[in-house]
């Protein structure tokens, strides 16, 4: 989302003038649009401390201990199984950069299921 917004920032002179607009506002508190972006694998390690967090300030009789630790681990199973796709998109782009170094060369890299 963010290279979206910052391809069409540089194309589109009516969208960029309205962004400075929007972010010229009291309510942005001076900061960028793309300060407002998250990322999904930015979210998921903030709920990851949110919930570590909490459990630890939970008193150990609560009724919320159990349904909270339930969910920590859910998301630590998330952020693991994001972690891996991003090593794995991370790895296929630098896979990609080299065959692009080799267009016209009689091999091929890149192919589905390798």
């Amino acid at each position: 989302a963010c290279k979206v917004l910052t391809a069409t920032l540089e194309k589109n002179s009516q969208f960029r003038d309205a962004v400075r607009r929007f972010e010229s506002r009291p309510e942005c508190a001076s900061l960028k649009i793309s300060s407002y972006m998250l990322e999904t694998v930015q979210r998921i390690p903030r709920y990851k401390l949110l919930l570590k967090d909490y459990i630890k300030h939970l008193p150990e009789d609560s009724e919320d201990r159990e349904p909270a630790s339930r969910a920590f681990n859910i998301i630590s199973d998330v952020a693991s199984h994001v972690n891996e796709g991003v090593k794995k998109k991370d790895n296929f782009q630098k896979m990609m950069d080299v065959a692009r170094k080799l267009v016209g060369k009689p091999i091929t890299l890149v192919k589905p299921g390798r």
